[in-house]
Parts: structure tokens; sequence; C-alpha cells
């Protein structure tokens, strides 16, 4: 949540708007002991926690070897034929 904002929507319910279905899947996962806590906190057990996708936040991101070679090889094509002269391979 820290890259996830929670917006107020009204008085018992707020959204967070997630980058991407991953987020949302571990958002909605935490979902009831989050809910808890700020239940607890703010005494008010009416708080309501919705979570969205938007799309147009959703920016791609290169996790593994493989993912961030590909990204760098968008960029510059001329890293395939590097890659292939010294005979490297992506861990």
């Amino acid at each position: 949540m820290i890259n996830c904002k929670p917006v107020l929507l009204d008085d018992f319910n707020f959204e967070v708007v997630v980058h991407n279905p991953a987020q949302q899947e571990e958002l909605i996962g935490n979902s009831i002991k989050i809910l808890q806590a700020l239940r607890l906190k703010l005494k008010n057990d009416r708080v309501q926690m919705r979570t969205r996708i938007d799309e147009t936040l959703e920016k791609k991101r290169a996790y593994t070897s493989a993912e961030k070679f590909e990204f760098l090889n968008e960029i510059n094509p001329l890293l395939s034929r590097l890659r292939e002269e010294f005979d490297l391979e992506i861990d």
C-alpha cells in the first residue's frame, strides 16, 4: 500500500487503486487483517475497502533476468548481437 494510497470515497468506504492483478490479489488476501486493524483503531465497524486495477497506471516491470534482458533489448536491439558474439547466457 506504499505505492497505492487509499482514497476515501464516502464516510465509511475507501478505495485502493492498484497497478496489476497480482497487487489486487495480495491486497484482497490481506483485507481481513487490514479491515480488522482499521475498524479497531477507528472504532467503526462499518469501514469497507474496495480495490480497483487502473490499467493506465500499469507499468511494464522487469523482475527476472530474462525480462530485464528483453526490456533492454527493446531499447537497443544490438544487445542480442552482443550476447550471441560473446556466447552469453541469461540466468
